[in-house]
């Protein structure tokens, strides 16, 4: 299973799957970032309103980071 959700301004997307979450840039479609944790595969992506922190589920677990963007 994956999931999608857009950056604030629509210009990157997160794309969750299996235990990474890719940024991609919907412009060129250039991968810009990957983050991996090792919690399972990721099922849940949000992105927080003000643009600055990001959110990923696998059962059981929950990752909160901060954007550099």
């Amino acid at each position: 299973m994956s999931a999608l959700a857009f950056s604030t301004n629509n210009r990157t997307l997160f794309l969750a799957a299996g235990w990474a979450i890719h940024l991609i840039d919907v412009d060129s479609g250039f991968l810009r970032h990957t983050y991996e944790w090792n919690v399972g595969t990721m099922h849940s992506l949000a992105v927080a309103p003000d643009g600055l922190t990001a959110a990923a589920g696998a059962t059981g677990h929950i990752v909160v980071w901060d954007l550099d963007d």
